[in-house]
């Protein structure tokens, strides 16, 4: 959170994480902060424990999936291009390769992945 507060300067802004965070990290007043729950999105309640617990939410679904079908468009449209990724390994154990490339530096411009299920791929 700082380094974001850092990066907006003096100037007020607003502040969205990706998860919930302490009030106490909190220290501008000229910043507004708030936190996104992903989960929202498939319209189901969450059974969790505080601060994630929620009630159902179609509001949240149907804006997930108008903003789908969007983000859909704009990679089709080419005004959006999604990571290039390569493929490192087909398990768990694989991991440690990818790991041992980021170490070295040798990644730039994509992302690694590891398919542990290839029924989903």
């Amino acid at each position: 959170m700082n380094i974001c507060y850092d990066a907006m300067g003096a100037a007020a802004g607003r502040y969205v994480a990706l998860d919930s965070f302490p009030v106490a990290s909190h220290s501008r007043r000229a910043v507004r902060p708030s936190w996104v729950f992903a989960m929202t999105a498939f319209g189901c309640a969450v059974d969790w424990v505080a601060p994630y617990k929620c009630r159902p939410s179609p509001a949240d679904r149907l804006f997930a999936e108008s903003w789908m079908r969007r983000a859909a468009d704009l990679v089709r449209d080419g005004h959006v291009r999604p990571l290039r990724f390569r493929v490192v390994g087909d398990s768990l154990g694989d991991v440690s390769k990818g790991l041992e490339e980021l170490r070295r530096g040798a990644v730039s411009g994509e992302k690694l992945v590891c398919i542990v299920d290839r029924s989903i791929s």
